[in-house]
């Protein structure tokens, strides 16, 4: 598959929206001892925060590994490598808060919450959300 200019790639940065609530998912400073995350009320098209970091999320494909193996690939392999790896519907993701660090986790309760562990609940399935989208096809 060739990666074109509207490819999502491992790495990138996002803002997520909430239809229903409108507004973005924020999690307040990290000095402020919550991990907990929030729906931060303002327009779609106009998003205006604070401070931006704070609903910035990166994403990355999900494994669990050790935290010693995280590092070394984020150190080394990640860093070395030509081509960035491109996340497409079906694919296992992890999203990472950008200003703390932490990982998006979902509890079976529906509770979310930023996580500094590697466990089962920070793993996401990138869904599409239309019918004519299907696993594998490219996310644009």
């Amino acid at each position: 598959m060739d990666a074109t200019v509207s490819s999502m790639f491992d790495g990138d940065a996002f803002l997520f929206y909430c239809l229903e609530a409108s507004g973005y998912v924020y999690s307040e400073p990290v000095s402020s001892e919550s991990n907990l995350v929030t729906v931060y009320p303002t327009r779609e098209n106009l998003p205006h925060f604070p401070n931006i970091d704070f609903a910035a999320f990166l994403i990355s494909h999900g494994k669990l590994q050790s935290v010693k193996h995280q590092s070394y690939c984020h150190d080394h392999i990640i860093a070395e490598s030509a081509e960035p790896m491109t996340v497409v519907y079906g694919s296992i993701i992890r999203i990472q808060h950008q200003a703390s660090g932490r990982y998006l986790a979902v509890t079976p309760t529906n509770s979310a919450w930023l996580d500094k562990g590697n466990s089962e609940a920070t793993l996401f399935r990138l869904v599409p959300s239309h019918q004519e989208k299907g696993w594998g096809d490219d996310v644009s």
